[in-house]
């Protein structure tokens, strides 16, 4: 029985016509979502669509200060792994290279630099849009919404939330649900 169905489609607009147990928004996905209707319309369409008793849960990277350009630099090293299946080095590097501090957008790209067995390399580039939040702006954002925050996070490990964490995680249910 195949308990996971892959679709692709609008994350802001969607309707699938059932009820969910569980909806994520995992590694920053809901960043990728930069119009502030799509925000909120992302959010109202999670809450439809879960059960009676069913769990949201975002997540979000924490901005570590106020976000200006001196957030933005130089390209820099993010990790380097070689792949054993296939023989071949991959090493990935990041750089923020504009932001926009009114509609906290910060342009961004991921280079993959791939070093196959033959010696040739291919570097492949990926643009970014990443919309950030502050924790309370956030939280305000997700309950306009309908959605109740029952547990948050600072990381994966279930690290309750504080100031020198790296993540902001929201574990929801719907308003109903109260």
């Amino acid at each position: 029985m195949n308990r996971i169905e892959l679709i692709h489609g609008n994350i802001a607009d969607f309707s699938f016509g059932h009820k969910f147990d569980l909806i994520i928004a995992p590694y920053h996905v809901f960043q990728a979502v930069t119009d502030n209707r799509d925000v909120e319309s992302t959010l109202i369409c999670s809450r439809n669509h879960l059960s009676d008793d069913g769990i949201f849960i975002i997540n979000v990277f924490k901005p570590k200060k106020i976000m200006d350009e001196s957030w933005c630099g130089e390209e820099s090293l993010d990790f380097e792994v070689h792949d054993e299946i296939n023989n071949i080095n991959i090493i990935r590097r990041s750089c923020n290279e504009h932001i926009d501090p009114i509609n906290q957008i910060i342009f961004r790209y991921l280079a993959y630099e791939v070093t196959y067995t033959d010696g040739r390399t291919e570097r492949i580039v990926d643009h970014l849009e990443q919309k950030y939040y502050y924790r309370c702006q956030l939280r305000t954002i997700i309950e306009k919404t309908g959605l109740k925050i029952i547990e948050e996070y600072s990381w994966y490990d279930k690290q309750p939330y504080n100031v020198e964490g790296q993540e902001i995680i929201f574990i929801c249910k719907t308003n109903a649900q109260s």
